[in-house]
């Protein structure tokens, strides 16, 4: 089995554990995309981090993919307008991801060594690039869904 079928065995799982009366969400507790993100999250640097914002973007791309290096410069405004609410994460369907982090200089998280391909085959990408944006719960939005969920306004640029 490969963690991507498991993933989509559990995809319907959700719960909560209870501390102190207050529901916390536990890594065994989030919906599994979510968790297999979080368990495999590492800075440019390759250790492992922890998430701390709420939503996903996950960008998959190729490092010897033109398309890829061109819509990287549409990520670097998206995180120049939302990196503050959204946790970026790249996926580098390549394999060189210091091609990408000593270009961009980019502080951004990635998702390295055969997790790679689970997310690929988890999100069926057969093209790159790709940019997905996941709330807590796992569910894909759509850039106005995200605008609404964050009660986003003209004002807000």
């Amino acid at each position: 089995y490969t963690i991507t079928s498991l993933l989509l065995a559990f995809a319907s799982l959700k719960g909560y554990a209870e501390t102190n009366s207050t529901a916390v969400e536990t890594n065994s507790t989030k919906p599994p995309i979510i968790a297999f993100i979080d368990d495999n999250l590492m800075n440019t640097r390759g250790a492992y981090v922890d998430r701390k914002k709420k939503y996903i973007g996950v960008y998959i791309f190729a490092d010897w993919c033109p398309a890829s290096r061109s819509f990287t410069s549409n990520v670097l405004d998206f995180h120049k307008l939302w990196g503050d609410k959204v946790a970026l994460v790249t996926v580098n369907a390549g394999d060189n991801n210091r091609w990408f982090f000593n270009r961009f200089h980019i502080p951004w998280k990635m998702i390295d060594g055969p997790a790679r391909q689970d997310i690929i085959d988890y999100f069926g990408i057969n093209k790159v690039p790709k940019f997905i944006l996941l709330d807590e719960k796992g569910n894909r939005l759509t850039g106005e869904q995200f605008k609404k969920a964050i009660k986003w306004t003209n004002t807000n640029k």
